[in-house]
């Protein structure tokens, strides 16, 4: 057995009072270590510590909603699905961890069939008239020119929920001579005129006719409220002033953008008026 200087064996030493006092100092200490208030600061970062990669996830979200939805759906599921494994893994929290993984799981389910899941798209109805009014009649705030024909375009949303945002717009197969909305619900810009020209045989220009329009008009609602619909009177008129006869267009396109809720929409389509006018169904 090793002695020390003293000739005491190391067990000696350990029940030494002095040896004694220092364990009892050692193990007091530790004790009241033990017994200090938590770091609150601490424990309150222990609950925001899961959403740092989510965050950042449903920022990248934010910014292309506006330019891809399905991108826009995939970040924010990727989100979710890391803060609720995160938070179940995560035994700091204790029993909160299934807690707010319950409620992220619950919203999941509201993001899916409140946002995700089905679409919603405008009722859009199309009608021609020939339009033989007379000459200066008041028709929906256009002052009529007797060789003008009329088309009505009608937007209407038959959801629950409102249209927002609304910016289309419109350009019929034929030539606008003006165009109104009905009410103060929307109102109508005008687009950039379209100038297409071909040349014949002999070296000469030509504008093309019948396919083009003039110009095109941007219908713009800050809203269509649910179940309800915006009316637009288009008064058509002939590229050639000579010719008296009235042509129903074959089209109209309908090109833009709105929201539901946050989800957005964007339509491209074309609408084929119907032929409202029996005599001028008879002349054909």
């Amino acid at each position: 057995m090793n002695q020390n200087l003293d000739g005491h064996s190391p067990k000696w030493w350990k029940k030494h009072p002095s040896a004694r006092a220092k364990a009892e100092a050692v193990r007091a200490s530790q004790a009241a270590m033990n017994t200090q208030p938590p770091n609150t600061q601490s424990n309150r970062l222990i609950y925001l510590r899961t959403i740092g990669f989510p965050a950042f996830c449903l920022a990248i979200a934010a910014v292309v909603m506006e330019v891809s939805f399905p991108m826009f759906v995939a970040f924010c599921y990727l989100a979710l699905a890391t803060a609720i494994v995160d938070s179940v893994l995560d035994v700091e929290l204790g029993r909160f961890r299934y807690a707010m993984a319950g409620f992220l799981f619950v919203f999941a389910l509201w993001f899916t069939f409140g946002f995700v899941i089905g679409t919603t798209k405008p009722t859009i109805t199309s009608t021609w008239f020939a339009g033989n009014y007379a000459a200066g009649t008041d028709i929906d705030g256009l002052s009529w020119n007797d060789s003008w024909s009329e088309l009505r375009l009608g937007i209407r949303d038959d959801s629950d929920e409102d249209l927002k945002d609304v910016d289309i717009e419109l350009r019929p197969d034929g030539w606008m001579a003006e165009a109104k909305v009905v009410g103060d619900l929307c109102i109508l810009a005008p687009g950039p005129t379209i100038a297409i020209m071909g040349t014949d045989q002999r070296g000469n220009q030509y504008r093309f006719s019948k396919g083009l329009s003039n110009h095109s008009y941007h219908l713009m609602c800050a809203k269509i409220p649910a179940h309800m619909d915006v009316w637009v009177v288009i008064a058509l008129t002939n590229e050639d002033s000579r010719v008296i006869e009235k042509r129903k267009p074959d089209w109209i396109t309908l090109r833009g953008k709105y929201k539901v809720k946050i989800r957005p929409y964007t339509l491209d389509i074309k609408v084929v008026p119907v032929d409202n006018d029996p005599l001028f169904m008879q002349k054909k």
